[in-house]
């Protein structure tokens, strides 16, 4: 294990460089690095941290981090396991980036991303390749795309908040997009727990094009104030509601799907 800490936010940044990358986030062989600051301190990152793992047993662990001013925040290119710790992710195009060939875990718990194009973005781009992503305690503020869930993506939200501000569609689109691009590609999103708010649309399917097999399934969520509730086409996207889903001031919104099961 590598563990990299410092006693104040001065030596952990001197640790982290403004590079595109990390040289020791880049493992060669099964391991586990972890790259943590000490409670209380503010380990602050000018640059994009990416994370390219050569092995699917390979471990990187981030916990305690500031990052801002990238491109992406966090950018997982490759295979592996990944856990995002009590992360804050600001001004980056993208907050977190998932674009892998072979597919990666990720955990992540109590991440808060304020602004930039996508919050978070989710891909496995090889036939027979599959991300499996969840997130506990997620916040997302005021990025044009919350969460886009693109190809071949298992994806569990719970206990997060994804909130815009305001329901024009050039400001902020669609707290959660879920719609495979490829046509042999899949997602599967399931949202517990969740309060999503000031958007466009707040889940949905927006392409015309893609793969015809995704779902989405909803447990236990506010939905106020968005223009659509859910916003899509009917031939990709199948949308479940178990129990509980209140839509407050959705302007229209839960039509226009494959298969649809209302409270």
């Amino acid at each position: 294990m590598i563990r990299s800490v410092g006693n104040d936010s001065l030596r952990l940044q001197w640790l982290i460089p403004p590079f595109p990358f990390c040289p020791w986030l880049l493992a060669r062989s099964t391991t586990t690095n972890a790259l943590t600051a000490p409670g209380g301190v503010l380990a602050a990152v000018n640059g994009t941290i990416t994370v390219s793992l050569a092995n699917a047993t390979d471990l990187v662990i981030l916990d305690g981090l500031s990052i801002q001013n990238a491109s992406a925040g966090i950018d997982v290119t490759a295979t592996g396991r990944v856990e995002l710790r009590n992360l804050r992710l600001r001004g980056n195009g993208t907050g977190i980036n998932v674009d892998s060939a072979a597919g990666a875990v990720i955990r992540g718990s109590d991440v808060d991303i304020v602004g930039g194009y996508y919050g978070v973005y989710l891909n496995a781009t090889n036939a027979g390749a599959l991300n499996v992503v969840t997130f506990d305690r997620l916040r997302v503020d005021a990025a044009y795309f919350g969460i886009w869930v693109a190809d071949r993506t298992e994806l569990t939200v719970s206990d997060c908040v994804l909130s815009g501000r305001s329901t024009n569609s050039n400001d902020n689109y669609g707290a959660l997009l879920n719609q495979a691009t490829q046509a042999a590609s899949t997602t599967v999103v399931t949202v517990r727990n969740c309060l999503v708010a000031n958007w466009y649309a707040a889940f949905g399917s927006p392409l015309a094009t893609g793969g015809s097999g995704s779902r989405l399934n909803l447990h236990n969520n506010t939905i106020q104030r968005t223009t659509f509730g859910a916003y899509g086409h009917p031939t990709y996207l199948t949308v479940s509601s178990f129990g509980n889903n209140a839509f407050i001031e959705v302007g229209s919104g839960k039509s226009g799907f494959a298969v649809l099961t209302e409270n």
